[in-house]
Formats: structure tokens, C-alpha cells, sequence
């Protein structure tokens, strides 16, 4: 692990917005000159932080987890070749699946693999899905209310670019239900999955005999039968990443094509009630969104890169343009609120030859960020390392300290636990609110008006607002008081 205290942070337009940026409590390379890269970031119920990536000298491990100081705890490895994992989404029980790509030692293929490990990391098993001659890639991967999975990636691809979209239904054990190949042999992948309503919700990107090309959502039920797909015109550059948002629609992000990224949100049939650009505003940078995960106040955080062909000043738009390649590549985490409206951006600024590229960010329960991605240390001559950089909250989110001086905390116990939860609070004397919410941001119990003044126990009965039993998995709890915010995870078994 490798300190990398010394970025300059640029934080743009901040007196535009209707929040202060974070500032930025610490940053870290991980494993140096064992050319790694985290693509996905997660947050466990206890607190640490779990990473899926690469790292592929020495360690060959594509798994990380690690405290919120930044110590590794433990990695997963495999015996196989070259195993890059794109995303991992945490089980009901506490356990991790996870997709990518590895290669065929035989045939020297890619595949597309999905491994299975237990909350400590152990393997439980890893099987991979393959087409001969042609390169397979696992983009996203879902969690199953039957205990199975759905995998959204590529298929029959013979080079960087071509293919086809593929999605892939799953057993507990990994074993396959049904396939389904999408879209022409062009420019087709399926950035991004979820479970919904019932049904799978696909983001793709492509186009087939019966869609253009663009950004579509396409909708199956769980025995593999195509039910229709949307699309948005107008909406340019490639679909990269989708969330479920807190109204229960469809959040993703475009890559752009020469043109600025945008954000764009449907309601739960897939139809569009806005879209947004936001980009620098200047003609001489590439701007790409790699992810976007929901905020528990319904905005997004949205991580990627900006990339200059020649270095900028400490004012971006002042770069020139005289180069062929991006040599200048900053990260970028850009807050955006539900009306798709930028709130503020920060800009990971390196220095010299070094690169930041993000790939993955989450908002914390307690408020704050992690992102990861990637550092290219060129000036220290370690290579490409893996990177996760920590943003403290916003101002006046998550600091809670009252005119009195008395501190507010909250806790849960049992955790994890099968059933009923107590939740701990206390602070000093006012009105409070807590808010229970899922992974994907959706509120499912809201106590709008807690008196206190000193302690009180609330007894959750992991049942949302209308009575339903809500299924095992992480939630996050969340206090509001005049004087902040406190959050916590909570997990049922």
C-alpha cells in the first residue's frame, strides 16, 4: 500500500450548486507494481469496504477487502488466468458474487466468468461461460429472489469493440437456465442488470433488427422471454452504468462520443422523464461516466475521468489541444440530485505525469464517499495501482454536535439479525427523523417525527411502510436531526 496524500483537489463551480464539495479525508495506492485496478466498490454491514478488480502480478487476486482506514483484510484468488472482475454484489446471507472476464489457457479465449465466495473471501465456486474463438466479458450481476442470478455482458466478440449483447440466467450454483444474444455484430454489450417489478431490466447499448442504435433498456421476465425494449432519442454516446432509483424507475449514464456525458431516468416501464448533459463546457477535454450509484437523499454520485490532450492549468478550460493523446487524465466524481441537475463536482488532479481514472463510487451510511479506480504512477515509476480515495461528508452532513455540546449516536442489536431489529438513539432534546433504506437507495420505512431528549429504543420489525416482509440483505439506517445526519448498516439474515 502506497500513501498518496499530495492531489490537488479542483473543486469547480461549487458557489453554483446547492452543496459545498467534500473535502477529501485520505487517499491510498494499493499494491504497487503489480499493475492493479478496482473496478467496483461495496459496502459490507461492518463497515469495511470491498473492492473488485484486478491485481495481476504476484498476487493474482480479484477480490479485496479492507477497513475504513484502508488496511487490507483479505483477498480472493483463483486458479485462473488472468481474472478480471467487473462487478460483485453482496448475497442475502452476507455472502459475494462477482463477474468479469478471465482467459482460456487452452485456446487463449476469453471468457466470462462468475465466482462465489463467502463473506470472508473463501471460494465456493467459480464457473466460467464461453464461446470458442470469440471473447466473452461479465459486466453486472444480480442477486435473484429464488437464490439465482442474471448476468449482463458480451458475447462473440473478436475484438475490442465488436460483439454482441448477452444475458445469462443463472442457478444457485452458477449453472445456466437460459441465454439470450442481442444486437447486431457491431458495437453491442450490456452495461448493467437489475431485478424489478417481476422482471430483469437490461441496459444495453447496440442496435437490432427492431431498435436503432443508442442506449436501451430491454425487459425480460425470469424464464428468458424478451418482453420489449425502449429506446431515447437525442440520448447520444454509449450506456455505461444503471441504478434503480428511489421512485422505483431506471437511472443510467452514457460514455460520450464527442460529445458531453449525460444522465438520463425512466419511470419502472423504462419511459423517459428527463435527461441530462453535464460536461466542463469546453471543447478540448473527454469527459467519461464509468458508474452511477444512488444517494440516500435520491440524487447520484457519479464516478469517471476527464482526460486533456495537453495539461491544463489550474483552470481546465484553458487547455490547448496540440497533441494526439489524452496524456492528462484527471478523476471526476460529479453529486447530481434527482432532478438530474449537477450539485457539484471534484476533480482528482495528479500533477505531473501521473493519471486518475474512477471507476466506482458510494456514498457511505455515516455520509462521505469511496471511490476506486486506478493511479498511473508515472513520476515514481511504480506503474498502474490500484486506488481509493475518501471524501468526507458534505458540509453539514454526518457532523453532529448541538449547541449544547451533547453528541447523538445510533446503534442496532442484534447485527445481523433474522427478525425484529432494536435501534438505539439518542441525542439532545428535539424532533428526529429515521429512515430505513436498501442498497439501491429506496426508502422502504420512514419514522418522520421521534421526540428525544437523552435515549430511546425503536423496535423495527424488518417490515416496510405497508406491512411487507422485506427480503434478506444490507439496509442502511439514517438520523436526522437539526444538528446532522447519522447513519448505520443493518443486516438481515
Amino acid at each position: 500500500m502506497k500513501q498518496s496524500m499530495t492531489l490537488l483537489l479542483l473543486l469547480a463551480g461549487a458557489q453554483a450548486w446547492a452543496m459545498e464539495p467534500p473535502e477529501m479525508e485520505w487517499s491510498m495506492q494499493f499494491y504497487p507494481s503489480l499493475a492493479s485496478v478496482f473496478r467496483s466498490a461495496l459496502l459490507p454491514p461492518d463497515g469495511s469496504y470491498l473492492l473488485a478488480g484486478r491485481i495481476w502480478s504476484g498476487l493474482d487476486a480479484f477480490l479485496v477487502c479492507m477497513d475504513a482506514e484502508g488496511d487490507t483484510l483479505w483477498t480472493t484468488r483463483d486458479d485462473r488466468d488472468s481474472q478480471n472482475a467487473y462487478c460483485a454484489q453482496i448475497c442475502s446471507g452476507g455472502d459475494y458474487i462477482i463477474t468479469g472476464a478471465s482467459l482460456n489457457p487452452s485456446s487463449s479465449s476469453g471468457e466470462l466468468f462468475v465466482a462465489k465466495t463467502d463473506s470472508f473471501g473463501e471460494m465456493l465456486w467459480d464457473v466460467t461461460y464461453d464461446v470458442p474463438g470469440s471473447n466473452e466479458l461479465g459486466y453486472a450481476i444480480v442477486s435473484l429472489p429464488d437464490g439465482g442470478y442474471a448476468v449482463s455482458g458480451r458475447v462473440n466478440s473478436t475484438g475490442s469493440q465488436n460483439g454482441q449483447a448477452w444475458i445469462l440466467r443463472l442457478d444457485s450454483q452458477g449453472d445456466t437456465l437460459w441465454t439470450d444474444i442481442w444486437g447486431t455484430h457491431v458495437l453491442n454489450a450490456t452495461k448493467g442488470i437489475l431485478y424489478s417489478n417481476g422482471k430483469l431490466v437490461v441496459l444495453a447499448h447496440g442496435s437490432s433488427t427492431s431498435l436503432p442504435i443508442g442506449a436501451h433498456l430491454l425487459f425480460y421476465d425470469l424464464d428468458g422471454n424478451y418482453l420489449y425494449g425502449t429506446s431515447y432519442p437525442g440520448v447520444g454516446g454509449h450506456a455505461s452504468a444503471m441504478c434503480l432509483a428511489q421512485d422505483g424507475g431506471y437511472t443510467f449514464v452514457t460514455d460520450p462520443e464527442g460529445i458531453p456525458p449525460a444522465i438520463v431516468h425512466t419511470d419502472s416501464l423504462g419511459n423517459l422523464l428527463w435527461s441530462n448533459s453535464v460536461s466542463s463546457g469546453d471543447l478540448i477535454s473527454d469527459e467519461t461516466w464509468s458508474s452511477v450509484s444512488t444517494c440516500m437523499d435520491g440524487g447520484y454520485i457519479v464516478a469517471g475521468s476527464r482526460k486533456y490532450l495537453s495539461q491544463p492549468s489550474d483552470d481546465p478550460s484553458s487547455a490547448l489541444r496540440p497533441g494526439s493523446d489524452w496524456d492528462w487524465v484527471y478523476g471526476w466524481l460529479v453529486r447530481i440530485d434527482q432532478a438530474g441537475q449537477q450539485q457539484w463536482e471534484v476533480l482528482l488532479f495528479p500533477g505531473a505525469s501521473d493519471r486518475v481514472e474512477l471507476y466506482s463510487a458510494r456514498q457511505l451510511p455515516e455520509g462521505g464517499y469511496i471511490a476506486c479506480g486506478y493511479y498511473d504512477d508515472v513520476t515514481g515509476g511504480t506503474g498502474i495501482n490500484g486506488y481509493v480515495v475518501r471524501f468526507a461528508p458534505e458540509t453539514g452532513i454526518g457532523e453532529w454536535e448541538s449547541s449544547s455540546g451533547e453528541a447523538a449516536s445510533l446503534s442496532a442489536w442484534p447485527n445481523p439479525s433474522t427478525g425484529s431489529v432494536r435501534i438505539s438513539l439518542n441525542g439532545p432534546e428535539g424532533l428526529y427523523g429515521l429512515a430505513i433504506y436498501d442498497l439501491q437507495g429506496r426508502l422502504v420505512r420512514d419514522y418522520p417525527e421521534i421526540p428525544l431528549g437523552g435515549g430511546a429504543v425503536l423496535l423495527w420489525n424488518a417490515c416496510s411502510d405497508t406491512g411487507e416482509s422485506l427480503p434478506a440483505g444490507v439496509y442502511v439506517a439514517r438520523l436526522w436531526g437539526m444538528d446532522g445526519v447519522l447513519g448505520t448498516r443493518l443486516m438481515r439474515l
